[in-house]
């Protein structure tokens, strides 16, 4: 039930994430196709511009792969091309467009051509889920764990959402993880049983596909042969070197071949001298010290729970401190048992901490510390997923410590698998499916409809109110576009969305496919209204009325844009439309020095006034409050009166110079609003400010609650 579970999810990843959205993806399939086109095994730095890193690796991966994209066929060629289709705005923007590339209705279900050859592909790897959850289970039970703790074991393995995705793509860190378990199962039976040929012999065919499977897989190697040769050195029998021999040898012969190979045609056996200027951009210009790798490791340890895209779509965060508390504790428990274990005597110890046992941190810490060298180099190795050989030690040498805990209570321990199910399921329903949905047909009103034209076949038909209408710095302001394709379209094009302030000063700006880089304009069916969402991240230096523009343009330099006419066919300035405006309010607001709390109508209240007189300029700073937006966008007045009723100085203007207009106040929005005067000709004396609102269309003042026009406030120039 566990491995049909695990398959199960694998599955679903791999059609919940469309193709080449993974790391890696696209190189991986390289190499598949060069095997396709009769080329035989690539040899790093011998194959046409640009390299692909992945040519540096081992075949077994890609010959067991290949014929399933041989036999599905590879037209119609309908996966993404690098050229025509990738986003030149992927973690460009601050929400969204984690896709690397821009994906057409082609790609969909159901799949043909090259499509169904990759998704074929990626449901093969089922085999390698399969073989990962019954090895780790394997080796739990060879480990004398019962049968509840093994099955966590394995459960921790094939449920941890990262094992489960990278499972339903294209990538052979699927083989090289489910290779290396069953290598330590294998090792583990060996070590637990009397010498066995044909025992060791299924373990040396099993490291030799590890090591054809990738370069890591010699860590495995290197480190059975280490424990089969301690225990040779530990009982001296003639059996155990011959079984020694017997692995050695069919590791070699499986896989010797392909590293002579290196050897000969590049001079380096793993191929390191090609594959490191494959790198391009990813090798660090300086190596990092391995202590330093070590941290940066640690840092990025996320990425073994759950980490989805190219490693740039994650989860809540709240997951990733569970994950991190959980595997504390099980290494708290951990050092218990080595306590309890190192204090008990020798006579009567019941040392958990065997050959075999030993064998677990060995195996973990071999591949950790091989990763760090890599890490050292490169600047994208800090991957968790590059540790699934490592994982089913892991895995068991957490659950013995969170079992130590648990005492007795080891139902307990199914708790992680269960929320590891849950996780996944999360991930996949709130994460994953809504980064890659394509574009979304509207079937409602625009809530402020528009006809503009962009082009020949582009037409904005709306917007929706911009949400929320009031935002603080940090929030983000979601504003939907709407959009309808009128007629083909020969490229896709990227919207250009800006904002600018109450005095016209740009302050935000962001280029990116439409929705966000899930619907390109290809995509759009013609005719159907289409959903672009943008959400602007409010900062500090934007408070104050944000005002809409949007522009088409094309990605490709030098970038130019559309020309944009309105429903009239006039051209619009700057080929920009103008849409909907919101307000970003001040984080804090000062307390004022008079607490006035005069409601007024329309849902406005004056909360309180602050008077500073600087040598010949009076400041008034009135606290405006709302409990509902405004129905209109109103005027505040200060006048200055002097005892005979005369007026000596004024200063009119919407709340904050125009910085919050009064309609876009939601309810409990507090702004100042400053207002400066002139009292140069006002000899000091007791006066009295008159401060209200009114409309400026129809100069109608706006009265209080109790009637009153205005709120006096008595002062005293000096």
């Amino acid at each position: 039930m566990l491995v049909a579970v695990c398959c199960l999810l694998s599955a679903a990843y791999s059609v919940a994430v469309p193709a080449f959205e993974a790391p890696d993806e696209p190189g991986h399939y390289a190499y598949v196709e060069w095997l396709l086109d009769g080329h035989g095994i690539p040899l790093q730095g011998q194959e046409p511009l640009p390299l692909q890193p992945e040519f540096s690796q081992p075949p077994l991966y890609y010959l067991v792969e290949a014929p399933l994209a041989w036999l599905a066929g590879r037209q119609p060629a309908n996966l993404p091309d690098w050229e025509r289709q990738r986003n030149p705005f992927q973690n460009a923007t601050d929400f969204g467009n984690v896709n690397l590339y821009l994906h057409s209705p082609a790609e969909g279900f159901p799949w043909t051509g090259a499509a169904l050859g990759l998704h074929l592909m990626r449901l093969a790897n089922l085999l390698f889920v399969a073989i990962m959850v019954l090895a780790t289970y394997g080796c739990a039970r060879e480990l004398g764990l019962r049968r509840l703790p093994a099955w966590c074991a394995a459960a921790l393995v094939g449920l941890v959402p990262q094992f489960a995705f990278i499972n339903g793509v294209l990538n052979a860190d699927n083989a090289i993880g489910s290779l290396s378990a069953l290598s330590l199962y294998l090792l583990l039976r060996w070590l637990n049983r009397p010498p066995s040929l044909a025992g060791a012999a299924w373990l040396g065919l099993a490291l030799g596909a590890a090591a054809l499977s990738k370069l890591s897989g010699l860590v495995g190697v290197a480190v059975a042969l280490a424990f089969m040769g301690l225990r040779w050195l530990y009982s001296r029998e003639s059996r155990v070197l011959i079984s020694l021999s017997t692995s050695g040898v069919l590791a070699a012969l499986v896989a010797g071949w392909w590293y002579a190979r290196n050897w000969l045609l590049l001079g380096d056996p793993l191929g390191w001298s090609a594959m490191l200027p494959a790198t391009g951009d990813m090798l660090r210009p300086q190596p990092l010290s391995f202590v330093a790798a070590v941290m940066d490791l640690l840092e990025r340890g996320y990425t073994g729970l759950a980490v989805f895209g190219w490693a740039n779509l994650q989860v809540h965060w709240l997951w990733y401190w569970l994950g991190l508390v959980a595997a504390g504790w099980g290494v708290v428990g951990l050092l218990l048992v080595g306590w309890a274990a190192v204090r008990q005597p020798v006579k009567r110890r019941a040392n958990p901490f065997t050959l075999d046992c030993l064998l677990l941190v060995v195996w973990a810490l071999a591949f950790m510390a091989s990763l760090t060298r890599w890490v050292e180099v490169n600047t994208a190795a800090d991957q968790w997923r590059l540790l699934f050989p490592a994982y089913p030690a892991l895995a068991i040498l957490l659950v013995l410590g969170w079992r130590r805990l648990v005492r007795g209570a080891e139902r307990l321990l199914a708790g992680i698998p269960a929320g590891l199910l849950a996780l996944n399921i999360g991930a996949l329903a709130l994460v994953v499916l809504p980064a890659y949905r394509g574009p979304k047909v509207y079937a409602g009103k625009p809530e402020h409809p528009m006809d503009i034209r962009f082009g020949d076949t582009l037409q904005l038909v709306g917007y929706n109110t911009a949400q929320p209408l009031d935002a603080k710095p940090g929030d983000a302001v979601e504003i939907d576009l709407l959009w309808r394709r009128t007629g083909p379209l020969s490229k896709d094009y990227a919207t250009d969305v800006a904002t600018v302030d109450a005095r016209g000063q740009l302050t935000w700006k962001e280029q990116t496919i439409p929705d966000e880089g899930r619907a390109p304009m290809t995509a759009w069916p013609v005719g159907a209204t289409i959903v672009d969402r943008h959400r602007v991240r409010a900062r500090p230096e934007m408070v104050g009325s944000q005002t809409l523009l949007v522009s088409v343009l094309d990605p490709v330099p030098p970038g130019n844009h559309l020309p944009a006419n309105g429903g009239d066919g006039s051209r619009l300035p700057n080929d920009s439309a103008t849409l909907g405006h919101f307000v970003v309010l001040p984080a804090s607001v000062a307390a004022p020095q008079v607490k006035d709390s005069v409601s007024f109508q329309d849902h406005l209240e004056l909360v309180g006034h602050t008077v500073v007189q600087d040598r010949e300029l009076l400041r008034v700073t009135l606290n405006w409050k709302a409990d509902a937006p405004a129905s209109k966008d109103y005027t505040v007045f200060v006048h200055l009166v002097a005892a005979d009723g005369k007026q000596v100085a004024q200063s009119d203007g919407q709340p904050g110079g125009g910085a919050f207009p009064t309609s876009l106040l939601a309810a409990g929005a507090e702004v100042p609003d400053l207002h400066i005067l002139d009292v140069t000709q006002a000899p000091p004396e007791d006066y009295r400010l008159e401060v209200g609102l009114y409309d400026l269309a129809s100069g109608a003042r706006l009265s209080t609650v109790r009637g009153d026009s205005s709120v006096t406030i008595p002062i005293r120039l000096t």
